[in-house]
């Protein structure tokens, strides 16, 4: 009697295209690269792998047809997103091969994340360490790093050497944070204004070894609001004149991050930590 392929891959998935995109050391790359971020730009896959633009092209072609990523595009590039409910079937399925028959219904099943990292990014005095502080307050069993700790030297330096020192610090006291059994919420504040230095701090941080989920969120005013935040600390001496213009300028490059947005103008510390903590939508 012949064997029925059709109707079990149409079930859970696993068909010849899925696995022919999964034959590859470099589209495995990339699922492992949109596994540690919520989008990527093609542009940011062309520069880590260091491949043509055809060659990724034909790549990401064989991906999206497999469904195992969604891509968009906007502008020059397309960006892409790991499709995580199809990666999540296709796990439970090969695992399935395993032992059919003897799981239950439920060990089949993607297990929930077991730790969250809040990464929480925002121009100088948009209230990143006011709201970091509430939501370490309001999470149950989370610990905080502030990242402006990492480079409170004196006399400040900024040198190819510090800045490496800073992210290597940063990088290492999450993963201990991350790998920790007594904390179950990790809160990350930083400025966090490039998305190469967020899709730095991501590969090199054991999110998947840990089970955790990342929340990436900005925090955003409009130009009065944080004008007069700015000008209030300048006022108090907590930060130097200059700080106001970079904020000013750092201030629309978080719209192109494809983090979530949430704006803080007219919102308390506790009301914007309540979004950060339930971010769904952007542009909140």
């Amino acid at each position: 009697m012949g064997v029925s392929l059709g109707e079990d891959a149409a079930r859970d998935g696993l068909t010849a295209d899925v696995l022919k995109a999964l034959a590859d050391e470099r589209r495995l790359a990339v699922l492992r690269m949109l596994s540690q971020a919520d989008e990527l730009c093609a542009c940011r896959l062309l520069e880590r792998l260091d491949i043509s633009q055809p060659t990724l092209s034909h790549h990401m072609a064989l991906l999206v047809s497999a469904g195992l990523v969604s891509a968009e595009r906007r502008g020059r590039w397309t960006h892409y997103r790991l499709r995580r409910e199809r990666v999540a079937q296709l796990a439970s399925a090969l695992g399935g091969l395993c032992g059919a028959g003897t799981a239950g219904p439920d060990e089949t099943e993607p297990a929930a994340a077991r730790k969250t990292l809040y990464l929480v990014g925002g121009p100088m005095g948009v209230g990143k360490s006011t709201v970091c502080r509430e939501l370490n307050r309001m999470l149950p069993r989370s610990v905080l790093l502030d990242g402006d700790w990492c480079w409170r030297a004196d006399p400040f330096q900024v040198t190819p050497e510090t800045k490496a020192l800073v992210l290597d610090n940063v990088c290492h006291l999450l993963g201990n944070f991350l790998r920790c059994d007594a904390y179950e919420n990790v809160v990350f504040g930083w400025v966090m204004h490039e998305r190469a230095i967020v899709e730095e701090i991501l590969a090199r941080l054991p999110i998947a070894e840990c089970g955790a989920q990342v929340r990436w969120v900005s925090l955003v005013a409009s130009e009065e609001e944080l004008r007069g935040r700015s000008g209030r600390d300048v006022d108090a001496g907590l930060r130097e004149p200059s700080v106001m213009k970079r904020a000013l300028a750092y201030l629309p490059l978080y719209r192109e991050l494809g983090s979530e947005l949430v704006d803080t103008t007219g919102r308390s510390p506790r009301e914007v930590a309540e979004l950060v903590a339930n971010v769904g939508h952007k542009g909140r």
